[in-house]
């Protein structure tokens, strides 16, 4: 699941070199595919790997199934607010906005690197562990692939 992220991170950057372009129709439409990736991945996680991580005692840990969720939201949050910013920037360009958009993304792209942190460290490195290979696989098969 962790190329997932790498795949992710290749399209947020498409996205940024779009607005860096001044392309804000390009911007929008690299936006609007990295956000649906990122809303499948996440449902993948919520509805199949947080269930076995909270299975395995994920619930006592110092990154319990809950702190993953409360990132999910803040994430899909973002989300929300810069497909709102893009429409108002692919009618109205404006390199003020554009700028002000990119500051705003950076907090965005440090909670991603934190989350992704966080299950790279964490998530998981404790379902290999205590997950067989064929439990593993049986998850990952129930989850949408990686693009990019």
């Amino acid at each position: 699941m962790m190329q997932v992220h790498t795949a992710l991170e290749a399209a947020f950057h498409a996205h940024q070199v779009a607005l860096l372009d001044r392309d804000a129709v390009r911007a929008r439409q690299t936006f609007a595919a990295f956000a649906e990736q990122l809303g499948r991945h996440i449902a993948d996680e919520e509805a199949h790997v947080l269930p076995a991580y909270a299975r395995i005692g994920g619930a006592e840990t110092d990154s319990p199934p809950a702190q993953f969720e409360t990132e999910h939201r803040k994430l899909l949050a973002f989300v929300t607010e810069f497909r709102e910013t893009l429409a108002e920037l692919e009618d109205n360009p404006d390199d003020l906005r554009t700028l002000a958009l990119l500051d705003r993304q950076a907090w965005f792209k440090n909670l991603m690197r934190h989350h992704d942190l966080r299950e790279g460290r964490v998530l998981y490195p404790r379902l290999d562990e205590a997950l067989g290979e064929a439990e593993q696989r049986e998850i990952l098969s129930r989850c949408v692939p990686a693009e990019g």
